[in-house]
């Protein structure tokens, strides 16, 4: 599958172990990496870009044909095969919600409070059929 898919995404990288390198997949949107309460408390250093991977898993999904294994020479694909023709269907959609708020109160010039408050929400949406 990687050399099927490398002649058409020349820019992937891979690891020795065969696995896409994160760095696939980051960012170019700057805004992302822009400073972020003058970076106070450091800087962002990396950002993600979820479109890559999309893009390539339904490249994959959509020429399945062009995938073959040894054990299968007919050409029969990536979805042609035992484990692929049971059902094994699955929709999952996580939404991440979050906000942060922070201040800092000076109490002279020896004397300093920060604090500040977290909300955090995750909702897992998913639908699973596995045999």
């Amino acid at each position: 599958m990687k050399n099927a898919i490398l002649p058409l995404y020349p820019n992937l990288r891979y690891s020795s172990n065969g696995s896409l390198e994160g760095a696939n997949f980051t960012s170019t949107n700057s805004k992302l990496l822009s400073s972020f309460l003058s970076n106070k408390f450091g800087s962002v250093d990396w950002a993600t870009n979820p479109t890559i991977l999309n893009t390539l898993i339904d490249y994959i999904r959509t020429h399945s044909a062009n995938f073959t294994l040894p054990s299968d020479p007919t050409g029969g694909g990536w979805y042609n095969g035992l484990y692929q023709n049971l059902p094994n269907d699955y929709k999952y959609i996580e939404r991440y919600y979050g906000g942060y708020l922070m201040s800092e109160l000076d109490f002279g010039s020896n004397f300093m409070v920060v604090g500040g408050v977290r909300y955090e929400e995750d909702q897992g949406l998913f639908d699973a059929f596995n045999m």
